[in-house]
């Protein structure tokens, strides 16, 4: 989410309403009179992760909302006569408002504000003019300013020689970073970092990433005192990336909106970005194609990639999956980081040999569109063709059963059958619902190695190990 500063906020309409008689009460315990037409209607384009809503006006005795999931949302006034409406993880459509007067035909004017960040009272009352007994406000907080000498809150890490290197931290910001540095966003603790990153040599480019179960940013001060910031380069996780980063120490804040108990993030440091997209390699069938034919069609591929992409691929897939130990210790002796290609499993794990190893991410006939799509009399592959609704009811009973234990759905689709209108209509839908009513982590295979990479390294998690081959004996 790319957030606003706190002093800007929206203004999105003032003026007044005369409320009907008595509707609407969607819900018990709503108070209030309203017009059955909306005061207001906000439309988003695109899904985001809150919103906050206020209104500050005469006769308002509170404030209701409905989204296009139909959920009606009601507040009240709180002691400084402002009502606030926080939604959260927000589908993209129209938001009907409505502010609600205590008695019937009353009229209600006021200002409402709309801001992706949450506001305090004084910021409120700067903006609607609203007049607040000094004596109910809290302190006013003292200028803040980023210490960059204090001792770091959780330590010191040095860049690692190779690959990435990984420490956890708790969430802890009371400052907005807004006030300290423009551009950057989230609650820090202004007067220490929570980490400083030893960098011993001139580094090509210096990528600090950071994860965590909420939306989280970050900001890095280098050496030379300019700071870094990000928020949502990946869904709600942040990365940070600084080319020709020069040798020293850089201080690191992790940031987060709102109160944030007991929850923490994992920081990784390397190398190399998190993909945003990713191109897996594949090759010749490693059944019908064996021994040196089927090194010289794997290295060919590469190759291709290489030419074509710009550089070696982070994974491969086996074309309809028929992987074999042969090329399993070709992945691993050209230095790809993952398989996905097995189904030994229905979450990631690890695939060790006597020479290295490589994750496995493993795949489902359950969760690809060749069986409920897929009609070609040329292969011989004659199935009746299910109706997109029909043919798509078990992927999400797929992912319902793998978002209720924390685990891991990957839907494996071609363009030429699930592309077809009738059938992404329904995964948009899908997709819409789930970014507005699920706490989901949209990431490539890369980057869900890096996570695996940076929770290992942090010791905090093991994956389970598959031991290979699985048999003696000539594996081409």
């Amino acid at each position: 989410m790319s957030s606003p500063a706190a002093s800007n906020p929206t203004p999105s309409r003032s003026g007044s309403t005369q409320p009907g008689a008595i509707w609407p009460r969607p819900g018990r315990g709503c108070p209030g009179h309203a017009d059955s037409a909306p005061a207001l209607v906000i439309k988003l384009s695109e899904a985001n992760a809150r919103l906050h809503l206020y209104l500050v006006g005469d006769g308002v005795s509170g404030f209701l909302t409905a989204g296009p999931d139909g959920v009606h949302r009601c507040e009240v006034p709180d002691q400084f006569g402002i009502v606030h409406a926080r939604l959260e993880r927000i589908m993209s459509g129209e938001y009907l408002l409505w502010p609600l007067a205590a008695e019937p035909g009353a009229t209600v004017a006021g200002t409402v504000l709309v801001s992706e960040i949450e506001l305090g009272p004084r910021d409120v009352a700067n903006f609607t003019g609203l007049q607040i007994d000094p004596a109910l406000l809290p302190p006013e907080p003292e200028q803040a300013t980023l210490n960059l000498a204090a001792e770091p809150a959780f330590g010191r890490v040095v860049m690692p020689e190779a690959g990435v290197t990984a420490i956890t931290v708790p969430l802890e910001g009371d400052v907005s970073a807004d006030t300290l540095v423009s551009g950057c966003v989230g609650a820090i603790v202004p007067s220490r970092p929570d980490l400083v990153l030893s960098v011993p040599n001139p580094e090509e480019l210096l990528v600090v990433s950071g994860t965590a179960n909420v939306d989280t940013t970050l900001m890095v001060v280098a050496p030379d005192n300019n700071a870094y910031c990000n928020d949502d380069a990946a869904n709600f996780d942040p990365t940070v990336e600084i080319e020709d980063a020069a040798p020293g120490d850089y201080a690191i804040w992790v940031g987060a909106f709102g109160a944030t108990p007991g929850e923490q993030e994992v920081l990784s440091f390397g190398r190399h970005a998190p993909a945003a997209s990713e191109v897996t390699g594949t090759g010749s069938d490693p059944v019908t194609t064996r021994g040196a034919d089927q090194r010289a069609a794997f290295e060919k591929a590469l190759d291709a990639h290489r030419r074509i992409c710009g550089g070696a691929p982070a994974g491969y897939r086996a074309p309809v999956y028929n992987v074999t130990q042969q090329v399993i210790d070709l992945m691993i002796e050209h230095g790809l980081r993952y398989d996905s290609s097995l189904m030994a499993d229905d979450i990631p794990y690890r695939m060790e040999t006597a020479v290295g190893g490589l994750y496995e991410m493993p795949v489902h006939w359950g969760t690809d569109d060749w069986p409920p799509f897929a009609h070609y009399d040329e292969i011989g592959y004659m199935m009746p063709v299910r109706a997109p609704s029909d043919g798509m009811r078990g992927f999400w009973e797929e992912f319902e059963a793998q978002y209720e234990a924390g685990g891991f759905f990957m839907l494996i689709v071609h363009p030429f059958l699930t592309g077809r209108l009738a059938r992404w209509r329904q995964v948009e839908k899908w997709l819409e619902t789930t970014l507005a009513t699920r706490d989901v982590w949209f990431t490539t295979l890369a980057g869900i190695v890096d996570h695996l990479d940076a929770l290992v390294a942090a010791g905090t998690y093991a994956p389970r190990v598959e031991r290979l081959p699985y048999y003696a004996g000539s594996q081409e």
